[in-house]
């Protein structure tokens, strides 16, 4: 889960890195490694564990309505919200609709049906009002406009950047 090694600064300045560093959820900070101290960048903080000479931290979630990232990465919003990609270098936080969202996350294939010009908020309504769906896949930066695909399966689940999926 590392983003970046960072060698000889202070705890303080790993947590400042990890803050300004796009997709770092959290840090570990060693100082007692032979080779002097470190700092990790993490992209997650799953499967962490106690270790005597080790610091860790986690970044607190980002507002509501704020930037949360680009392409290259984002961070997690405060609960109730969501990280929304408005093209590749505009991400923000904005309301979760009522369905599970996955920024990023493309569920190729498995269409039933395609609606365009609406939100993303939209999209997951429409999903639960058509026979059939079980997950939807929203393309904000279509250069046609706003894509919203309606699915009869979650299957086929691929990393693609701007999409979001539920």
């Amino acid at each position: 889960n590392d983003i970046k090694r960072i060698q000889g600064i202070q705890p303080g300045a790993c947590c400042d890195e990890c803050d300004k560093t796009m997709g770092c959820v959290g840090y570990t900070y060693v100082n007692d490694d032979p080779r002097g101290t470190q700092c990790y960048l993490k992209s997650s903080v799953d499967g962490w564990t106690k270790k005597i000479g080790v610091h860790s931290g986690t970044m607190p979630d980002l507002p509501a309505w704020s930037k949360c990232g680009d392409y290259s990465g984002f961070r997690p919003c405060v609960l109730a919200f969501y990280c929304q990609p408005w093209d590749r270098t505009n991400y923000q936080c904005i309301e979760r609709p009522r369905c599970y969202v996955e920024t990023n996350i493309d569920y190729y294939g498995n269409d039933i049906k395609r609606v365009t010009g609406i939100g993303p908020g939209e999209c997951c309504e429409e999903c639960g009002k058509t026979e059939g769906c079980d997950s939807y896949t929203y393309i904000n930066d279509d250069p046609t406009g706003t894509q919203c695909y309606l699915k009869n399966s979650n299957g086929g689940r691929v990393e693609k950047i701007g999409a979001v999926s539920g």
